[in-house]
């Protein structure tokens, strides 16, 4: 039997994690949302950043249960989490995918950082999934994870869910390498997005602009045929990070 794998940026709080409440209050809707998926599958593994640094620890993740699901959390280091979340997820992309041209900061090292953490995302999880598993990725912090499982073997279905808009072509291209992105994204089967205005801006640069295919089934880049959906899941603005864990 195939299991369903979330894995997102943020996780349920830690048991030990002091006031608990405010922490499950910080990320309750995204922890409903997914934790409702997973128990409708009876259950399931959900994969993320611990909200823990790294250093001085010698396993590199660490596990608990919440009803019946198995959470796995990494750790990662503070210059990880410095150049990867605090960098350029909330001071590039959050800011770019709003169209907030004048907050977005760029910079090459985070970039690359933030790419090395979603290989190492997918390194450090493969062991806990098997190759036919279904696997669920959250938002703009893992855009580049599905292609990393793939080159890893992966052979299950990988979807996608952006919590967040996807903007304009004008404004997407202000990344260093957005067909990169893009190219990696391609490796989901399934896309999904709040609106059909961000679906449309993510699959039609303004040469191809049309009507939509019926169906929503589309050839996708790279020659993989991905379902693009629309659904209703929010988050709020991320807030700087520190040692207790993602805002």
């Amino acid at each position: 039997m195939n299991n369903l794998v979330v894995v997102s940026n943020r996780l349920p709080p830690l048991p030990e994690v002091e006031n608990v409440s405010r922490r499950t209050q910080e990320v309750g809707g995204l922890v409903t949302a997914l934790l409702s998926a997973l128990e409708m599958k009876g259950g399931g593994t959900w994969f993320g950043w611990s909200g823990k640094y790294s250093q001085g620890r010698a396993e590199p993740h660490v596990t608990w249960k919440v009803g019946n699901n198995r959470i796995v959390g990494i750790h990662l280091s503070e210059r990880e989490v410095d150049a990867y979340y605090n960098g350029f997820c909330n001071r590039a992309l959050w800011p770019l995918l709003h169209s907030f041209q004048g907050r977005v900061h760029l910079n090459r090292a985070e970039e690359r950082i933030y790419q090395e953490v979603n290989t190492r995302f997918a390194q450090l999880l493969s062991p806990h999934i098997k190759k036919s598993d279904t696997i669920w990725v959250n938002d703009y912090h893992l855009f580049f994870l599905g292609r990393e499982l793939r080159r890893l073997g992966h052979k299950g279905p990988i979807g996608f869910f952006l919590h967040v808009p996807f903007p304009p072509y004008d404004i997407w291209h202000l990344l260093p390498n957005p067909a990169e992105v893009l190219q990696a994204m391609a490796e989901y089967d399934l896309v999904g997005f709040h609106t059909r205005t961000y679906r449309d801006n993510y699959i039609y640069p303004p040469a191809e602009r049309g009507a939509p295919p019926k169906g929503g089934n589309l050839p996708h880049r790279g020659g993989r045929r991905a379902l693009f959906q629309r659904s209703r899941l929010r988050l709020r603005e991320p807030k700087t990070a520190g040692a207790e864990g993602p805002g």
